[in-house]
């Protein structure tokens, strides 16, 4: 039976949490002041900054690709995987995040996602500096014969 917690948590702020650069709108006022932090003043001209329907767009198409390409269900089984530790930070993050967002996603699941993405962006460069890395070992151990 799943947990019915009600966390307080602020959906809008989380997503904009786990990816800055989608943070197109300005702190609101009192949410500076909650945090002891400066009111926001708005623009030169002081008129409050709004944003153009395109951002809002923009915007609303990277919330889907994130929820599109991070948190769904995967294949992958988590008692055929290895332990994996984390700051604290990150797992409570995470945690939150398939909590919410999620709907039966796993932690596990959440990981395996975001390294399938990050190998497939990433994984010619990684394989490069591992070659060159691995050449450079070789080259060392060849000169100390």
């Amino acid at each position: 039976m799943p947990k019915n917690l009600d966390l307080g948590i602020d959906a809008a702020a989380l997503i904009e949490s786990v990816r800055p650069e989608m943070a197109l709108q300005p702190p609101r006022a009192e949410d500076a002041v909650q945090q002891g932090g400066r009111q926001p003043t708005g623009t030169s001209e002081g008129r409050p900054q709004t944003r153009s329907p395109s951002a809002k767009n923009a915007r609303q198409g990277l919330v889907e690709e994130y929820q599109r390409q991070f948190v769904k269900k995967s294949d992958f089984n988590a008692h055929s995987g290895k332990t994996c530790y984390m700051r604290p930070r990150y797992h409570e993050r995470i945690s939150q995040i398939v909590e919410i967002l999620g709907k039966g996603v796993s932690i596990s699941a959440y990981l395996d996602n975001v390294l399938y993405e990050h190998f497939e962006k990433y994984g010619e460069a990684v394989d490069t500096l591992f070659k060159q890395k691995f050449n450079e070992i070789l080259k060392k151990k060849d000169t100390e014969e």
